[in-house]
């Protein structure tokens, strides 16, 4: 158990991955999200601790102030999800995420002042980062497009197609990344990060 971010005091958590939460279908998420605190942001779509018979599909979030769907932990299986112009990443897992996507599609966007920088952050432990259990999801099917080769845009850790921090893994299988004009993939550890080529 442990705290959801977004939330005044909101617990999620469980041992199931099994667990259903439901049925989300067909649902389309205009202009959401806000900086709540520093660090603490509401997203477009947040999932803690949700379990693989959950059945989340035809998901669109658009023009969100940060991330447009941030998974913290569970096993959730989702499809046909569409993000575009959000405010920080496409889609970001954390907190030992470990379930599957299938039929992604991003379009990554500069509303207002934010910047949106990584199609994938893929993220793992709370306390420390490094902690267990490690965020490992796999992905299918994903079409992400990035920012171009925008000058203000081409550092390697922003424009990212896919970013893994904190121990966290994924497997991505039949996708492409497009129009990123800085890492392909970034792989953060400790002090050091190195771009793919």
């Amino acid at each position: 158990v442990a705290i959801i971010e977004g939330g005044v005091g909101s617990e999620y958590g469980g041992a199931d991955d099994a667990d259903s939460s439901g049925v989300f279908s067909y649902v389309r998420i205009e202009f959401p999200g806000i900086a709540f605190l520093p660090n603490n942001e509401i997203n477009g779509l947040t999932l803690g601790g949700v379990g693989r018979e959950t059945e989340i599909d035809y998901i669109d979030v658009f023009n969100n102030k940060d991330d447009s769907v941030e998974f913290f932990g569970g096993a959730a299986g989702v499809k046909h999800l569409i993000s575009a112009n959000s405010g920080d990443d496409a889609f970001d897992f954390d907190e030992g995420f470990r379930g599957q996507a299938q039929f992604v599609f991003t379009l990554q966007g500069t509303p207002g002042a934010d910047k949106s920088d990584k199609g994938f952050e893929q993220d793992s432990g709370i306390s420390p980062d490094g902690s267990q259990p490690y965020a490992i999801p796999t992905l299918y099917n994903s079409t992400v497009v990035g920012l171009g080769n925008n000058k203000a845009y081409t550092a390697k850790s922003t424009n990212t197609a896919m970013h893994w921090r904190d121990n966290g893994g994924g497997r991505h299988y039949n996708s492409t990344y497009l129009d990123f004009g800085g890492a392909a993939a970034l792989i953060e550890g400790g002090s050091t990060s190195c771009q793919a080529p």
